[in-house]
């Protein structure tokens, strides 16, 4: 963003068209003037970026030099491991920034004091990341946290994926009762045949022996997770099972299944609770590819959204019949579902098939 109004023009309006909300920069101080009118305009934010010693903004001085008096459209995109690399306390920094922080380029470095300094593992490094994270919370920050990891660039993502563990353990200690993995790394919370089902890199799959089932139970609750079929995958996701070895008459099933293509979808097909409801749609991708559910569980009402669309609204009280659904047609299941379990563990099923899960996540709901 220049001292130059039709350039910084340009860059806004990729901004508006791609839909950003905050554009990281490092304008010069006398292009401020023009860069707080187009972010009024624009409805975007401007955070001000600060790269080692001896770059513009390196020093938090700076940065709240330049945004005094100016609008909030005006901030910092705080980089913690530039700040320890320029010898910088970043916990100081953040707290003399205070309300001025828009976004973060988290990091946490080996040394402090170095310019060659290089990332780690969040919370096993310099930046005292807990400490962090706690005035971060005391400010009442809501912005965004980026992982900007440029250390064994070649193999960074196992690494990358245990910062996102380490700051889901801190804040959740921090605030607990939001967000959590529905399966541990270990899948020690997991009732499965030992070896039956694997965790690598995150991605969850079946090697054959079973189903595998939280050792916690659930009632009211959201639940996100992404699921990759292969042609001819049947699965499902078990919810509020209230007998693990007799899952068929005490659980309720959204089915995972490749029903792509299909233009009349039934209650057997992708989406379905299954054998009673059928999906409105057939939202389902083509195999090989990476599918959302969120399903949503309150009382006697089941949600699914698949991959964007809400597909299920289904109300348990209106199957008052075993066997039979409220259009008159027959299920193979000896409870009514309107006397099913409210709470119990969640599954997935092994059907035979090849099936793999990630980013499994739940919110109870209060």
């Amino acid at each position: 963003l220049p001292n130059d109004e039709s350039a910084c023009r340009r860059v806004f309006d990729f901004a508006r068209d791609m839909g950003i909300e905050t554009i990281v920069s490092e304008p010069p101080p006398e292009a401020i003037d023009i860069v707080e009118r187009l972010c009024a305009e624009y409805k975007i934010k401007v955070a001000l970026h600060n790269h080692p010693k001896p770059s513009r903004y390196w020093d938090p001085d700076k940065i709240l030099e330049v945004c005094r008096g100016r609008s909030r459209w005006i901030g910092a995109c705080a980089d913690v491991g530039h700040w320890l690399r320029s010898g910088i306390d970043p916990q100081k920094a953040i707290k003399k920034l205070n309300d001025r922080i828009l976004m973060f380029h988290f990091k946490d470095l080996d040394r402090a004091g170095d310019p060659d300094a290089h990332d780690v593992v969040w919370g096993t490094g310099v930046a005292n990341v807990g400490d962090l994270l706690k005035e971060l919370d005391r400010q009442k920050f809501n912005g965004v946290f980026s992982i900007e990891y440029e250390h064994n660039w070649e193999n960074s993502l196992p690494e990358v994926r245990s910062c996102i563990g380490a700051f889901e353990k801190i804040a959740g200690s921090l605030r607990p009762g939001g967000w959590k993995r529905l399966l541990a790394e270990d899948l020690s919370n997991s009732i499965f045949t030992a070896g039956s089902w694997l965790m690598e890199a995150g991605v969850l799959f079946p090697k054959g022996g079973g189903d595998i089932w939280t050792k916690e139970h659930y009632g009211d609750f959201v639940l996100d997770l992404e699921f990759k079929i292969e042609k001819n995958t049947n699965s499902g996701v078990f919810l509020r099972t209230g007998d693990i070895v007799n899952w068929l008459h005490t659980a309720i099933e959204v089915q995972v299944l490749d029903s792509y293509g299909r233009k009349d979808v039934g209650r057997e097909d992708c989406g379905a609770i299954f054998d009673c409801l059928a999906p409105t749609v057939n939202a389902v991708k083509e195999p090989g590819k990476w599918n959302r559910y969120t399903i949503t569980c309150r009382r006697p009402m089941i949600d699914v959204v698949l991959n964007g669309q809400n597909i299920i609204s289904m109300d348990l009280n209106r199957w008052k019949e075993p066997h039979r659904n409220p259009d008159g047609t027959p299920n193979k299941f000896n409870t009514a579902y309107k006397d099913m379990p409210r709470s119990g563990n969640i599954g997935l099923q092994y059907h035979g098939h090849p099936v793999w899960y990630r980013n499994l996540r739940i919110l109870e709901l209060r």
